[in-house]
Order: structure tokens, then C-alpha cells, then sequence
């Protein structure tokens, strides 16, 4: 620093400004959450059922096991309703946003914590290819997986999350932010990750 300064009388280092502590967010409010875990419920039957075979065929063509698949409650939305109203789902009303977008697709909800934290839809056709039903939290899918894991697989999506935890659960935890794009906070999530070892 003195030979860049050219001199021995260097000024005094700036303090820097204080930085305000991030403050952990929580999941979507308990009438979201209710909501949420009845459509889910709803839609977990519908996967089950003649209703949902295509879909049900379509996972386990992708690599999932039964037991995944129940383990994650995934389901299907055969899209009979596509909206419902934002008060339904504890949301203040929206005029512009025509309620609560529910289409049809896979359902794959984020459930953590014993708590409801999103709900994501895999299309089978049309763009955007996956849809997180309004309010939710994206947060770290498959963050009850790191419990006494030392290794986290880090994965792009949740399918491959679910097929990493599902072939290598006893060895690494997989958890995904649910797309490459998404940034983790830390406030929340890093709680989880501070006992591994590695991701």
C-alpha cells in the first residue's frame, strides 16, 4: 500500500457503515398454509387415482420410486379450476392478478419443518414450465434431508433432488433452491448447513 501510495503518510482507514443484521424469514401465514395442505392433499389423492395415471406414469419414468414419491406427497392438479380467489389462500385481494393461478401439472410442495413453505407446478405443457403457486416462500427444498448428514448434495431442481435423496440418502442429503437463478438466504437456511462438512 505505501509503494502504491508513493508515501509513508497514508490517511486514516474510512470506517465502514454498520450493516443491518438479515432478519430470517419465515414460511407463508398459517391461512396460506391450510389452504395449500388441502390442495395438496387434494391433489396427492388425484395422483393415486385414474385421474392422475398419466402423471404417475410420467414420474416414474423420470426415476422415481413409489416410496419417493409418497415421501414427498407429490400430486396432480388436473387443472378443473384454474384460479381461486386470493382471500381463499389468506392473500390481500389483487385486482390486477385474477386470484390464485392454479393449473394443471405435477404439484410438488416444499414441505420443512413440518411447515408448508411453497407450493411449485410442473406443467406438462406451455411456458413457464414450472409455476410456485402465489405466497409462496421459496426457501431450501429438502432441507429436513441435511438432519446428521456431513455431505449436502446440492442439486438444479427438485426431481433431481428427490432422485439424489432417493439413491443416496444414507451417504449425502439432497436440497435444491429449486432452480439455478434462486439465492439462498442465509438468515433462514444457514442453520441447516452449518453441520456439513461439504456441499
Amino acid at each position: 500500500i505505501k509503494d502504491l501510495a508513493g508515501s509513508d503518510n497514508l490517511p486514516p482507514a474510512r470506517p465502514r457503515p454498520a450493516q443491518p443484521a438479515p432478519t430470517p424469514c419465515g414460511p407463508p401465514s398459517p391461512a396460506w398454509q391450510a389452504r395449500g395442505l388441502a390442495f395438496m392433499e387434494t391433489c396427492e389423492a388425484a395422483l393415486w387415482s385414474s385421474t392422475g395415471a398419466r402423471a404417475l406414469t410420467w414420474l416414474r419414468g423420470r426415476g422415481l420410486t413409489d416410496d419417493t414419491i409418497k415421501y414427498y406427497r407429490l400430486g396432480y392438479n388436473q387443472g378443473a379450476k384454474e384460479r381461486e380467489s386470493c382471500a381463499a389462500w389468506g392473500l390481500p385481494d389483487d385486482s390486477k392478478d385474477n386470484g390464485i393461478w392454479l393449473p394443471r401439472g405435477v404439484i410438488i410442495p416444499w414441505l420443512i419443518g413440518g411447515a408448508l413453505w411453497a407450493v411449485h407446478i410442473r406443467q406438462p405443457v406451455g411456458a413457464p414450465k414450472y409455476i410456485f403457486v402465489s405466497g409462496s416462500q421459496v426457501g431450501l427444498f429438502g432441507a429436513d434431508n441435511l438432519a446428521g448428514c456431513e455431505i449436502a448434495l446440492l442439486t438444479e431442481g427438485e426431481f433431481d433432488c428427490m432422485l439424489a435423496d432417493q439413491w443416496v440418502y444414507d451417504k449425502a442429503g439432497g436440497i435444491t433452491l429449486g432452480g439455478a437463478q434462486k439465492r439462498l438466504d442465509l438468515a433462514t437456511w444457514g442453520v441447516y448447513l452449518l453441520p456439513v462438512r461439504a456441499i
